[in-house]
């Protein structure tokens, strides 16, 4: 056996990006007894997936060759655009985009995200680099953002009076799925501004719009920004954050408190440290998006509103 069978097999199951693939691939067929030894290639694809896998406490045992490489390619595609956002070490992104990954790395149902959410205190930086990657930016003057009177008393009760008056929301315990929230709370602003970005597909490689997001957080490290961020989001489903990664293939995933819970058992939760419903319309909205994604509005076990979930993507 040559040095670089050694190499290629020590070497294959701890690549961190599709990039490395690619380099042993090279090596493979440079050197006729490393092809001649590694003809059949798939063992190594499934060990390489069941490494990745091991790391976020998941099994791939299930998955046969050809989901095994669709999934790789996935991971590379999402890694990349961590990669992309977080690579300077001020900004992080959170949301939708990160529980979809999470979700992708855990081998369990998906969603294909809408967009990415970056989160920084330092905004110019990655504005600028967007104009570089093609990106057509504007300020977003959404009042769900940034335009509302932080005065304004929110009355549990008045807004469970509301809901029960909604035909579609009705059906649902307020009351039980409200009932870790004080009984009066004031709307509170923690965003600064919020940059719209749209990709020109003539320029830029994303194909998805981005929310650059500018947050009243200081940036001294990057843990206790993203938490200080997660904190304040609206539903525990949603507190999920990607720091930066190791390669594409080993993102540094953060959850809150609460929030693994809620995505293993596909929940929507409530934080009840978070301004909820300071604008009902949107916040319904958004209820419904994840429920169309899989997650159920749960009053109890055995009362679970939820739509059917999505095929795996």
């Amino acid at each position: 056996m040559s040095i670089f069978v050694v190499i290629f097999q020590h070497q294959f199951p701890y690549c961190t990006s599709i990039d490395d693939i690619c380099m042993l691939y090279k090596l493979r067929t440079a050197i006729k007894d490393l092809w001649e030894y590694t003809k059949n290639i798939e063992p190594y694809i499934l060990e390489l997936v069941q490494t990745i896998s091991s790391h976020y406490d998941a099994d791939s045992s299930t998955l046969d060759i050809d989901e095994a490489k669709i999934w790789l390619r996935d991971i590379d595609y999402m890694g990349n655009i961590v990669q992309k956002f977080t690579s300077n070490n001020d900004s992080i992104i959170a949301g939708s985009f990160g529980l979809s990954m999470f979700l992708r790395l855990r081998h369990m149902k998906t969603f294909k995200y809408n967009d990415v959410d970056v989160y920084t205190n330092e905004p110019s930086t990655m504005y600028s680099k967007l104009r570089i990657w093609g990106y057509t930016i504007s300020k977003d003057t959404d009042d769900n953002y940034t335009n509302w009177n932080e005065e304004q008393v929110m009355v549990k009760q008045d807004l469970i009076n509301n809901l029960l008056q909604k035909k579609k929301w009705k059906v649902y315990d307020w009351s039980t799925l409200l009932q870790n929230h004080p009984d009066m709370w004031k709307k509170k602003n923690t965003i600064a501004s919020v940059y719209t970005a749209y990709p020109d597909k003539l320029c830029s490689s994303m194909i998805c719009r981005v929310n650059l997001i500018d947050t009243i957080y200081p940036f001294h490290q990057k843990d206790c920004f993203a938490m200080n961020v997660l904190l304040n989001f609206d539903m525990k489903q949603c507190q999920i954050a990607v720091l930066d990664t190791k390669g594409t293939f080993y993102p540094k995933i953060l959850c809150a408190p609460g929030s693994y819970e809620c995505i293993q058992k596909r929940k929507i939760e409530f934080n009840s440290d978070a301004d909820i419903f300071r604008n009902t319309k949107n916040q319904l909205r958004r209820i419904t998006k994840y429920m169309k994604r899989g997650f159920g509005l749960e009053t109890n076990p055995e009362f679970v509103h939820r739509l059917p979930v999505p095929e795996m993507l």
